[in-house]
């Protein structure tokens, strides 16, 4: 039910009713007449009054209007074109539209062409012939209103776009996706390619980006708003000169018209500076390196060679003693420095898919200990991880053998998939991790050997997004887990994916 609220002394009041359709309060709305005619005023300002509007004292010219509107910024205005005074109405409405948002709906007596094409020029939302049936007047009040609300949700939607989109740094090209020319571009485009905007108007998105496949063009197969990754590519300046941009697109569809591509450029110029430059510097770091790492390998081995001599000249126990702890700190330096090597390749190469069970075979060929039993697991798992991947289970089964007490027969690989992805368990007969040592295994220099093995293991599998813990009961065998995120693993059969989901 409506609420209306009363005018005094011509001032608007305030109010609100419940909107039963939208749920919600809404303020009252308050309408100017603009008439000369006092006895039709007075009939217009009732009956707006008995539909629930609040009504402004009516004017009766054009020049008392403008003020009105001006200092009470009514809803909507009710105008007659021809008014007492030297200014009409349609003049009036006019200047009102420069500088008020406000809806006018014209009453006139006139029907005329010439009337008409001057009323249409100042876009009013309806057009009244006296005289005007009450629901007629009704509805068009109400229309008028709800598709000024539209309008003006629509223009202040379109401010916000423009401003991010002038304002964004990415140059933001709109194309027909059938011709491919050039419809709208925003100003980071004019600053990356140095073309006017009248001059971008006139091209080909292909001047512009000579690499983009003809296939992005018409992006048949790609729904409306689903964006596409175009890649990198050359952005061609009009100098002539190019650089390198990431693009993105998205179909837009008009209906009744032709499609249009949306299409932005990211300039990635100094990015690729960054890349380059950090590349040639880890290269000479890489070298470095490596001919540390071989010029040390050589001393080693020199040095072990000289030790084999020297034993010869053993003269006590006590000598023999000394010896073999030296030749112990030499091996643990060796590995130390092989360690280096593997961790510098770490991440160097990009992840590919591995099978487990051929990692495993390949790891367990290079251990001495022949009589050991090892079960792969299924033979169709893969893992996305990095080159070093072997490593991994090497370690682990090598980490194995070196505390297993002469007790070790067995290490069984299984696999099982959760809701969060799948659990890739190594398992042994050994006597298994204390409890106080499940943490610290994986720290770097933990351990009676050179604390490296475990901890290059957790560094490889975290390149992409795996982990492990260790969760196995103290004196019945060690159990490690390694936790594969979905999308990291697979099951590949007759070299084609496929979906499982089992233990194994």
């Amino acid at each position: 039910m409506q609420k209306l609220i009363c005018v005094k002394g011509g001032v608007k009041g305030t109010g609100y009713y419940h909107n039963g359709n939208t749920g919600m309060n809404e303020r009252v709305k308050s309408i100017l007449i603009v008439e000369d005619d006092a006895l039709i005023a007075m009939n217009l300002s009732e009956t707006l009054k008995s539909y629930g509007y609040v009504t402004e004292i009516p004017v009766a010219t054009a020049e008392e209007a403008i003020l009105r509107a001006r200092e009470h910024h009514p809803d909507l205005i009710l105008m007659d074109i021809q008014l007492a005074g030297k200014m009409s109405g349609v003049e009036a409405a006019g200047i009102i539209r420069k500088t008020e948002d406000i809806p006018v709906i014209y009453l006139t007596a006139f029907s005329d062409d010439e009337r008409l094409k001057a009323a249409i020029n100042t876009a009013p939302y309806a057009y009244l012939i006296k005289p005007v049936q009450n629901q007629e007047l009704r509805t068009s009040i109400e229309v008028s209103l709800f598709k000024h609300r539209i309008d003006k949700a629509l223009r202040e939607s379109e401010e916000r776009y423009h401003a991010v989109v002038s304002q964004a740094m990415e140059g933001i090209i709109i194309y027909d996706r059938g011709t491919r020319a050039i419809l709208e571009t925003n100003p980071a485009v004019r600053s990356l390619s140095g073309y006017s905007k009248d001059e971008l108007l006139t091209m080909n998105i292909a001047d512009l980006l000579p690499g983009l496949p003809a296939g992005a063009g018409s992006m048949t197969g790609q729904a409306t708003g689903e964006q596409i990754k175009l890649g990198e590519m050359k952005l061609l300046r009009k100098n002539r000169e190019s650089f390198d941009v990431e693009c993105t697109a998205r179909v837009i569809r008009n209906a009744g018209k032709r499609a249009a591509v949306c299409l932005i450029a990211h300039d990635v110029t100094e990015r690729k500076r960054a890349e380059i430059a950090f590349s040639e510097a880890n290269k000479k770091l890489n070298l470095m390196s490596e001919l540390t790492r071989h010029d040390l390998l050589n001393q080693i081995m020199a040095l072990k060679g000289y030790f084999q001599f020297s034993k010869s000249y053993i003269m006590n126990q006590k000598h023999a003693e000394l010896v073999q702890k030296e030749e112990e700190i030499i091996r643990i330096l060796e590995k130390q420095i092989i360690f280096t090597r593997d961790y510098q390749n770490m991440g160097i190469k990009k992840p590919v898919w591995q099978n487990v069970a051929a990692l495993v075979n390949i790891a367990s060929s290079d251990l001495s200990e022949k009589t050991l039993r090892i079960d792969t697991g299924r033979p169709d798992l893969e893992i996305f991880g990095d080159s070093l991947l072997e490593k991994v289970f090497f370690n682990m089964i090598d980490n194995a053998l070196r505390h297993g007490d002469g007790q070790l027969t067995s290490i069984r690989f299984s696999s099982q998939e959760t809701d969060d992805g799948l659990i890739l368990s190594c398992e042994d007969d050994g006597p298994g991790v204390p409890a106080d040592q499940k943490e610290l295994i994986f720290n770097r220099g933990f351990g009676k050997n050179t604390g490296l093995g475990l901890f290059l293991v957790r560094e490889i599998l975290g390149i992409t997004g795996m982990t492990i813990r260790e969760t196995g009961i103290p004196g019945t065998g060690a159990r490690f887990e390694i936790t594969v995120p979905r999308g990291v693993y697979r099951f590949v059969r007759d070299g084609k994916p496929v979906a499982a989901s089992s233990t194994v």
